[in-house]
């Protein structure tokens, strides 16, 4: 297992340093405003990519045959298809945003099929490949897109990079045969959401409510603060969860491609040195936090002061994040997603309670908002071990 991950997080690694990187010139040449809407459409479209799949991309890496494999994920991207062009239509008549919100949601929702079909080969090398191309297309044509004046060149380069990284997949791995939807019946679909229903019910809804969290906070920092704050709170969010979710992310890769061999909760006691080792990413965390401004003074013209001011409480949230990620990941293989399901939809209550009821300053805010983050996770790993007991108990 350390092999896998240290394949999936060297290539994420180096993808996600190409990004945050490139923030040093993207920062530089847009405003926190254009950051603010990338922001905003990139938090609905997390939202959407959930509903266009109701999480059925994570039963692929837990079949047993080839042939179950390929017939699932073909299953998925034609249901990811239907919702996707009934979203569309409905967001036509809304708001720009949320119309390139929806075309954003479908590629990720391709990408992340085809990356579970990938992890269920244990192809984890592949993966890795992908996610440098992906960075590396997305920065370049953002920086592309600037220089040839493009309106939203922030988010026409996302979208356009993400669209590359599908087609790499697809092209790299001869996936072709997730295209052929006329092959899939409703009947079919309706089966697949029927069989798994602990991840298209339960899993999707404790999911959206999940991303939602994480997501509702850079809309209604957008709505409530304005593009310019909105964009300097996205900015936080990015630095800060783009390390998070390297490391997070590749963990749970792995841990469902192996919970798929397994299945037993006593795998997880494999991974404490995970948890353990949090300490040194605070540590570091702490330090690096001390050097941090005098980019924005010397490099960036005070541009990004409310995002420098913010990076304490983000950092805070994403430590205690990473640690309640593995008792996630289990929760979710032996389908006990009504636990995080009940403690997102408190968080999701407090949060939104907290912008349409507490007036305080951005600094203020984002502080209330940690503390609600923080108890989210610590419940999250009290659930765990709440519901193991009473699978003890049950065994007795």
């Amino acid at each position: 297992m350390l092999r896998n991950f240290l394949k999936l997080i060297s290539g994420n690694s180096l993808a996600q340093a190409i990004q945050l990187a490139a923030l040093l010139f993207l920062t530089k040449i847009y405003q926190p405003e254009d950051f603010g809407i990338l922001g905003k459409v990139q938090s609905i479209s997390a939202i959407l990519v959930i509903i266009s799949t109701l999480q059925l991309q994570y039963v692929i890496p837990l079949s047993k045959k080839e042939a179950e494999a390929e017939s699932s994920t073909n299953i998925i991207f034609s249901l990811l298809c239907y919702i996707s062009l009934f979203s569309f239509f409905i967001a036509y008549f809304l708001s720009f945003e949320y119309s390139i919100a929806i075309i954003l949601s479908c590629v990720l929702g391709i990408v992340n099929i085809l990356t579970n079909y990938i992890i269920y080969k244990g192809q984890f090398g592949s993966l890795s490949v992908i996610f440098i191309i992906r960075a590396l297309s997305i920065v370049v044509l953002q920086l592309l897109f600037f220089f040839l004046k493009i309106e939203n060149g922030l988010i026409f380069g996302a979208i356009c990079g993400e669209f590359i990284s599908m087609i790499g997949l697809v092209v790299s791995k001869k996936l072709y045969f997730m295209f052929n939807i006329f092959s899939v019946k409703i009947a079919d679909i309706w089966n697949l959401v029927k069989d798994w229903k602990p991840y298209s019910l339960y899993g999707t809804i404790q999911e959206v409510l999940s991303v939602m969290v994480y997501s509702l906070p850079i809309i209604f920092y957008v709505d409530k603060f304005g593009d310019n704050i909105g964009g300097q709170f996205s900015m936080a969010y990015r630095i800060i969860w783009a390390p998070t979710v390297l490391i997070s992310s590749s963990l749970a890769q792995l841990l469902t491609h192996k919970f798929g061999q397994e299945n037993d909760f006593t795998f997880l006691k494999s991974i404490f040195w995970f948890d353990k080792r949090l300490i040194i990413l605070v540590v570091l965390g702490v330090i690096g936090l001390n050097y941090t401004n005098f980019i924005n003074e010397l490099y960036l013209g005070g541009k990004w002061n409310i995002t420098f001011l913010l990076f304490p409480y983000m950092f805070i949230n994403a430590v205690f994040f990473l640690f309640a990620n593995p008792y996630r990941v289990a929760l979710r293989v032996k389908k006990l997603n009504v636990v995080i399901l009940v403690v997102e939809i408190i968080t999701l209550l407090a949060i939104t309670a907290l912008f349409y009821y507490f007036e305080a300053d951005v600094v203020t805010f984002t502080a209330a908002i940690c503390s609600i983050s923080v108890l989210q996770n610590m419940l999250i790993v009290l659930g765990y071990y709440f519901r193991k007991e009473k699978d003890i108990e049950k065994t007795l």
